[in-house]
């Protein structure tokens, strides 16, 4: 199953804003309390060949700092073995973690380098830092997110186009390499995650 994991305060409605990200709705769809702490979701993302089942954990803190130094402890190496993506939800931007970050990034990748003799020298998730739930913060986070390469996707036989092949792929993400020489990290990233979410949805 792929996992992403949503952190944010209390205050904040993490429910909603990835409802909007993965343009679910539900009116009969409740929490059994005000916290959403400990709520699992069940999304999908869909495209032309995929269905992507994905499970959503909510969880609440009031200093991310501390929350992302916990994530790293020993006893939650089983949770970060599943996880693909964690959707951090600033929305004062008060906190300074960047730091922490990239200590999580670096153990991410080591313990996915571990997992089942894995060639990937990064983990293949994302640490996605949202500092709105408006429009512009739900559709950088769908990008962020459809530009993942899920573990687990359910192949629609039936609308397999014979004309997209593995060379066609190719050939983009080529093109796409030779046009970073002249970007920065930022304009790289970006165009990236564009890119591979047009050849997700073609």
């Amino acid at each position: 199953m792929n996992r992403i994991i949503v952190i944010g305060e209390r205050t904040v409605d993490k429910v909603k804003f990835i409802n909007n990200v993965f343009q679910f709705q539900d009116d009969d769809e409740q929490l059994e309390s005000s916290s959403q702490s400990g709520a699992v979701l069940d999304r999908e993302l869909s495209t032309k060949y995929y269905n992507i089942p994905i499970q959503v954990f909510i969880d609440e803190c009031d200093d991310i700092r501390v929350w992302i130094n916990e994530l790293m402890d020993l006893e939650m190496r089983e949770l970060r073995d599943e996880l693909q993506a964690i959707v951090i939800l600033d929305i004062d931007e008060d906190d300074e973690y960047e730091d922490e970050i990239d200590k999580l990034y670096d153990l991410l990748s080591k313990e996915h380098l571990e997992m089942d003799n894995n060639d990937d020298i990064q983990w293949d998730g994302e640490v996605i830092v949202i500092n709105g739930l408006d429009d512009d913060n739900i559709r950088e986070c769908q990008s962020m997110i459809n530009g993942i390469v899920w573990r687990e996707r359910q192949p629609l036989s039936d609308t397999l186009d014979k004309d997209t092949t593995i060379d066609t792929i190719v050939n983009q993400i080529t093109t796409l390499k030779s046009q970073h020489r002249s970007m920065t990290t930022d304009e790289v990233h970006q165009h990236v995650t564009s890119v591979v979410d047009q050849i997700l949805k073609q």
